[in-house]
């Protein structure tokens, strides 16, 4: 969907969060910039490969990533409500010329129902860390943490991560 189209986006959660991530207006700074369900819609909608820049030196201050934030609102749901905290669900409800996407995620990647490889660990950490951590760094962790055993010495780990 052309995010110039959409006229309004709902974004349904457990009352328990709506206030950590409904953020309304453009964040101030990084941090903000984090926990904004707002910013980050609109950063995935234009730029989505700065969803994993943790640095955040810079925020996208842009007309175009200024109107999508307003046009994003968090409501919560009783349904979800009542599933937290056994689930982390959230349902997201996109609004295009009268018409409605909706997509609702009550296992997200992560949850015990769909838990996370190896590699999508490993994925996740190099996307994060593209900017500053080398693959091949990665991969060493990777291997450490996997030589872990519950007699082992985790020295050559801890070494590794100092």
């Amino acid at each position: 969907i052309n995010p110039e189209k959409i006229d309004e986006v709902d974004v349904f959660i457990p009352k328990q969060y709506c206030q950590m991530i409904d953020r309304r207006g453009f964040p101030e700074d990084r941090t903000a910039s984090i926990v904004s369900i707002q910013y980050q819609l609109a950063i995935a909608a234009y730029y989505e490969d700065d969803l994993y820049d943790i640095e955040r030196k810079s925020l996208r201050d842009e007309e175009k990533i200024r109107n999508f934030v307003d046009k994003v609102k968090v409501i919560p749901s009783e349904h979800l409500t009542s599933l937290y905290p056994q689930k982390w669900s959230g349902k997201v409800s996109v609004k295009v010329s009268g018409k409605i996407y909706e997509q609702e995620i009550l296992s997200p990647k992560g949850d015990i129902k769909q838990p996370m490889s190896w590699e999508d660990v490993e994925d996740k950490i190099k996307r994060i860390g593209q900017k500053k951590i080398k693959p091949n760094v990665v991969e060493r962790l990777r291997d450490l943490v996997k030589e872990i055993k519950s007699d082992s010495d985790p020295k050559a780990l801890f070494t590794f991560l100092a």
